[in-house]
């Protein structure tokens, strides 16, 4: 794809992040309010598949624990073949505006989907709005050049064209398919870090992109509207966005599964109720010693990178060394599987965490007063700067605990690695094992052991 410009294309361990603007009711809650995940999705994990849920016959579910909405959200079903929606985007484009400059950049607009997150469908809707597909001249945006059909606005720090010193400033992109797909992912978006609107949209209106496209397009009291003053707009835009994404989707014919979620998204990040398929999730299965793996062993796993990411956008503890840090995985899995989500509620690292364990988790006891048979999945050790956590016999991975490692003589130094199975002693007199006092223990059963 994308061959119009050298573009690395997403390979099939990168998970589709992309989001049509269909209905997506949230139902059929597990007890966490989660989606839990099954035997056929861990075979996914250990073969770094993209991972779907499937069948959901009469509504889809959303996985960032928000309430469902009967409008136009942001969170995308399955692509299931990208060319074929790329070449319907092109024939919509060509039919309604011939002249347009995004006419024939369809693989652009899927691509940028896919890597940011966001619905290629709604970026195309956008710009039938905003500008008639990049055509309209009465679009300052257009008339000034700067490859922009959004109407996107800039900073003085960002690349802009504007009419005059005192006139609006229009965010500026090198090309028309640097709009859609930038080189520079993930980017802020500041002068020297340029982003394509995919990304923009993602990092600008996260808060909203689970609530629907009303609350994307008018914005609450947290986060900013897409149209922000401009409310008497937001008939058109409704309306418009409808037309298109009927319009595409008749071309598009069985290229778009709707029926299954990704379930990624860099607003979000990875969920599942199940904690150790979320710890399996975000963890490479095998111990990356530094002799074999050398400086790759902080190299993370996909999955977590974006977890990372949308920490990071919801203003949550990140630890150090981004996020390989022990106590940051931890927190990742913890709240994201939905085992615990007020997990390391004081933000803070080791210590913080081992008060926040003292006082709301029981105490297992001391690593040598216990064994693997005495600890089920989920099970927290600590001792001081240092916090991994129990994950039992799984198939497929190399160790009953995974962790992370943070080193405060920097990050490029040798004791740092990324999430992975781990080497640490379930025994070690230093540890304290704590477990969440929510779980149930049937038999001893659940910790996989096999005695």
């Amino acid at each position: 794809m994308l061959k119009k410009k050298a573009i690395k294309t997403m390979t099939i361990k990168k998970l589709a992040l992309i989001i049509f603007a269909f209905t997506l009711v949230l139902a059929s809650f597990t007890p966490h309010g989660l989606l839990a995940i099954t035997q056929d999705d861990l075979r996914a994990i250990n073969l770094q598949a993209p991972l779907y849920y499937g069948e959901i016959e009469t509504t889809q579910q959303q996985l960032c624990g928000t309430t469902g909405t009967d409008e136009y959200p942001l969170l995308l079903p399955e692509i299931l073949d990208e060319q074929a929606l790329a070449d319907a985007i092109d024939t919509y484009i060509e039919g309604r505006q011939s002249n347009s400059p995004y006419v024939g950049l369809g693989e652009y607009f899927v691509e940028g989907g896919v890597r940011g997150g966001i619905s290629p469908i709604l970026v195309v809707a956008l710009a039938v709005a905003e500008s008639s597909l990049g055509t309209d001249p009465n679009t300052t945006a257009i008339n000034l050049g700067g490859n922009n059909g959004f109407g996107r606005t800039a900073s003085s720090s960002q690349p802009y064209v504007q009419l005059n010193e005192d006139s609006r400033r229009w965010y500026a992109w090198d090309s028309w398919e640097d709009s859609l797909y930038a080189a520079n992912f993930p980017a802020s978006g500041d002068e020297g870090d340029p982003d394509d609107m995919f990304q923009y949209i993602n990092r600008r209106f996260s808060g909203n992109l689970e609530n629907g496209i009303e609350s994307f397009l008018v914005g609450t009291d947290d986060v900013p509207g897409y149209l922000d003053t401009r409310v008497d707009d937001v008939p058109r835009y409704m309306e418009t966005i409808e037309t298109v994404t009927n319009g595409i989707l008749e071309e598009a014919e069985d290229s778009v599964n709707l029926d299954r979620i990704s379930i990624t998204g860099l607003s979000c990040g990875i969920y599942s109720d199940d904690v150790v398929a979320t710890a399996l999730l975000y963890a490479w299965p095998e111990y990356r010693s530094l002799e074999e793996w050398g400086a790759q062993r902080r190299e993370q796993r996909e999955e977590y990178a974006a977890a990372h990411r949308a920490a990071a956008a919801n203003g949550e503890y990140l630890g150090g060394c981004s996020g390989n840090d022990c106590g940051a995985f931890v927190t990742r899995v913890m709240r994201n599987s939905g085992f615990d989500t007020n997990y390391n509620s004081y933000e803070g690292a080791t210590p913080l965490q081992t008060r926040y364990l003292e006082e709301s988790w029981e105490v297992v006891g001391r690593g040598n007063e216990i064994s693997s048979a005495d600890l089920v999945p989920g099970d927290v050790a600590m001792r001081t700067g240092h916090t991994f956590m129990f994950v039992g016999n799984q198939p497929g991975f190399e160790t009953e605990v995974a962790s992370a490692s943070y080193s405060s003589r920097g990050c490029s130094t040798s004791g740092v690695r990324a999430p992975m199975a781990g080497r640490e002693s379930i025994v070690d007199s230093r540890l304290t094992w704590y477990r969440n006092p929510d779980v149930s223990i049937d038999n001893g059963e659940e910790n996989g052991n096999d005695g």
